[in-house]
């Protein structure tokens, strides 16, 4: 049986609770509101935690951070540094492991060094549109890297050639680090050209790790 988790960040759930314009024009109109809406959100989620452990009788150890709404394409560094870090800073401390994984399908390439200093951070979603050389070259080896391609250019419209290449990119920069392939989303994707796109990741990594013994 699966309980329910609360993994969307503060500052997403308040995007979703003020929507994206009128949460921006907050913090410009009204900073100090901002910040106590954020903090009440932190607070629930800190709440909801304790709840749910006594409930269950198993406390949560770490905690997770879906962030897609920290996309560089919505959000400055320093609304980021201002308004979202600290609340994601405040939920690591909570958790007595801190926060494990950080997720956004945005890009998040100006806010990496940031991201960095999230306690118990170990696991980090690279998007399609994130710089994955600053990520490593930020983060090092001792992560976990969820590498996600671009479900159009690297796959859909990708033939083998280029989904090969694509491939051999990302081991390139990621050799010396733990890494997860993600093909992205496969919604509209064929089966076939899904399967395609397995057997070619295979034989690539296969032929890669082989070349490295």
């Amino acid at each position: 049986m699966f309980f329910e988790r609360w993994d969307r960040s503060p500052w997403g759930t308040a995007v979703h609770l003020r929507g994206l314009i009128n949460l921006f024009k907050d913090t410009i109109r009204n900073p100090d509101f901002v910040h106590k809406l954020l903090n009440f959100i932190t607070e629930s989620r800190i709440r909801w935690e304790k709840n749910k452990s006594k409930y269950l009788g198993v406390r949560t150890e770490k905690g997770s951070l879906y962030n897609d709404e920290v996309d560089a394409q919505l959000i400055s560094p320093k609304i980021y540094q201002v308004f979202a870090h600290p609340y994601e800073v405040k939920l690591a401390n909570f958790y007595p492991q801190g926060i494990f994984y950080f997720h956004s399908c945005g890009n998040i390439t100006p806010f990496i060094d940031t991201i960095a200093s999230i306690r118990g951070l170990r696991k980090l979603q690279i998007s399609p549109v994130t710089d994955f050389k600053k990520a490593v070259n930020q983060f090092g080896g001792n992560f976990v890297f969820e590498k996600r391609m671009h479900p159009v250019s690297d796959m859909l419209l990708a033939d083998e050639k280029t989904i090969q290449l694509k491939i051999k990119e990302v081991l390139k920069i990621g050799r010396k680090i733990a890494l997860e392939l993600d093909p992205g989303p496969i919604t509209n994707i064929s089966i076939d050209k899904l399967r395609t796109w397995i057997n070619v990741a295979r034989k690539t990594i296969k032929s890669e790790l082989l070349a490295r013994a």
